[in-house]
């Protein structure tokens, strides 16, 4: 599990080097995902919101299949060294898996944000973010206090 410090220095260091941070999520975790790389850029970070390209999404599904929208996305931006944040309540959402999983695979530094008990998500990432509740309301808004937090770090 990583601290607002880690994980604040994690993305200073990414954007100090100029890397991309790419992040992701479905349903709310979506619009968190937007929220977050707005918030990102206006403290100078290079980032990238990998759900909110409707055209990109359903080209990757009706091709690649649902589970592989995030990584097909990654496969043609990312670059060794970048930051890979996949946001998940439940740490098992196929796509956000994969994603992680390849950007592993690929030698980028991975975050992931979870609930409940972390799930899948929370094993395969180098740095977790978990929020043990069970109540996916409260779990995405600490996700939205703990974003703003690090964030507010960065400046």
């Amino acid at each position: 599990m990583i601290d607002l410090f880690t994980l604040t220095d994690v993305l200073r260091k990414a954007r100090d080097e100029g890397r991309l941070i790419f992040v992701m999520g479905n349903g709310a975790g979506a619009s968190l995902s937007a929220h977050f790389v707005s918030d990102l850029m206006k403290a100078g970070c290079r980032a990238f919101d990998l759900t909110s390209n409707s055209a990109a999404l359903t080209a990757y599904a009706n091709d690649f299949g649902y589970e592989h929208v995030f990584e097909e996305q990654l496969k043609s931006l990312a670059r060794e060294g970048d930051v890979v944040i996949g946001i998940s309540a439940s740490g098992q959402s196929s796509n956000v898996l994969n994603a992680i999983a390849w950007a592993r695979y690929s030698n980028m530094m991975t975050v992931g944000f979870t609930g409940f008990g972390g799930g899948e998500l929370r094993n395969i990432v180098k740095h977790s973010v978990n929020v043990d509740d069970v109540d996916m309301q409260r779990i995405e808004n600490v996700f939205a206090v703990l974003m703003h937090e690090v964030v507010w770090r960065l400046k």
